[in-house]
């Protein structure tokens, strides 16, 4: 698996969380993969590359694998993660005329992303909000309504701040009001 991150801000961290399917494994199958990024400095310069460890996924009887503790560091990196992918995907879906559609791929990742962010801080806001997308996603959203939510879910991701002022609404709060 390799990511290009594109422009890279100096002490500005960047992470990137992904996603791997494994074909039907027998417990004990293992799966390994190498993991890299690179990215080019926003001032110039060389492209700066990272690699990881070998990463090693095995195969495991299901309530072994949910027996697993989770890694409460990378828990809430990958819920911000998976709910920005949920809510951009949602409005690329919407966009194209795949309303029902978009409704029910967020119903059907929120059968997950509960189980998921259960013990979170903000688990319960963030389910909270992809239930409230679920019933609005069945309608066309509007063009600056889908476009927030792009925006929004790219800065939850990269971890950024919006630095638009206080004029911009949220996607949340445009759904809320009727958007």
């Amino acid at each position: 698996v390799y990511f290009q991150l594109g422009a890279l801000q100096d002490q500005i961290e960047r992470t990137a969380v992904f996603r791997v399917i494994c074909p039907k494994g027998v417990p004990g199958d293992e799966l390994l993969f190498n993991v890299g990024a690179s990215g080019k400095p926003l001032q110039g310069g060389a492209r700066l590359t990272a690699d990881a460890p070998a990463a090693v996924l095995r195969a495991a009887v299901g309530g072994e694998n949910n027996d697993q503790t989770p890694n409460a560091m990378l828990v809430p990196v990958v819920a911000r993660a998976w709910f920005g992918h949920i809510v951009t995907k949602a409005a690329a879906m919407n966009r194209v005329g795949a309303h029902r559609e978009a409704g029910q791929m967020v119903d059907k990742e929120l059968k997950h992303f509960r189980l998921y962010v259960g013990d979170l801080a903000e688990g319960a806001d963030m389910v909270a909000q992809l239930q409230l997308l679920a019933q609005r996603a069945g309608r066309q959203l509007s063009p600056r309504l889908s476009k927030e939510m792009v925006f929004s879910s790219a800065l939850l991701m990269e971890a950024r701040r919006d630095y638009r002022g206080s004029g911009k609404a949220s996607w949340l709060d445009r759904i809320l009001r009727g958007e």
